[in-house]
């Protein structure tokens, strides 16, 4: 009987492209993951939970820059040795680059918009606590830490963000007085079960901070600002 030329199930390895591809995936996102660790959060990704960038021009201008050089690098990798998966999957991340790109570069809501910088801070907060992921301490460890970056967050829009429009600036001004009562209330209230003293010490004062901070920036809204 002639031999099988051989094993039926045996897994073909990923081409070149294929490694190349999954080795571009995992860097492209780790650092998406930190420009924006809200979204790793939701995703169900903790690893960037302790993390919140102060959206600080430099960084997104670095931001910009890691994008234009992952479309170069992803641009190198050969698509006719890509599985059919991985070749459907980097034309999709090609286009979200680009998009992420678009809105960087040419939307840039960063410089016209002060509510995207409050967006930003309430969803990374919003994030750690609209689920128990974890336990309540270890979710009050990473709500510190990105607590805390608020007053740079909320300096660089006032840095940053330059005439908005006016309809941008009356919704910025509901946004952040709302914002302020979930830092002065609901906030409060869903790390209550946190054990540590430590850790609840700690969060009052970081806590107050940002609220100070967000104060500060809605007086900023209203008489710089507001038209």
């Amino acid at each position: 009987a002639t031999q099988a030329a051989g094993p039926a199930n045996q897994t073909a390895q990923p081409s070149a492209s294929d490694q190349a591809f999954r080795k571009f995936v995992d860097q492209y996102f780790d650092g998406f993951f930190q420009f924006d660790p809200s979204s790793a959060t939701s995703a169900g990704i903790h690893k960037y939970d302790g993390q919140l960038p102060a959206y600080s021009q430099a960084e997104i201008q670095r931001e910009i820059a890691r994008n234009q050089r992952a479309l170069r690098d992803l641009g190198r990798i050969p698509n006719d040795g890509l599985s059919e998966t991985n070749l459907f999957d980097a034309t999709v991340l090609e286009s979200l680059i680009n998009g992420h790109l678009l809105d960087l570069t040419s939307i840039r809501m960063w410089a016209k918009d002060p509510n995207f910088y409050n967006t930003q801070a309430g969803t990374a907060l919003f994030t750690l606590i609209e689920r128990d992921f974890a336990p309540i301490d270890e979710r009050l460890k990473s709500l510190i830490a990105r607590e805390s970056q608020i007053p740079d967050i909320l300096n660089n829009a006032k840095a940053d963000v330059v005439n908005p429009p006016a309809v941008y600036t009356k919704v910025a001004i509901e946004e952040v007085q709302a914002q302020i009562g979930f830092l002065q209330n609901a906030l409060p209230q869903a790390v209550a079960g946190a054990q540590s003293f430590a850790l609840k010490t700690e969060f009052a004062k970081v806590n107050q901070s940002a609220v100070s901070a967000y104060q500060q920036f809605l007086d900023y809204l209203q008489k710089g600002l507001s038209l």
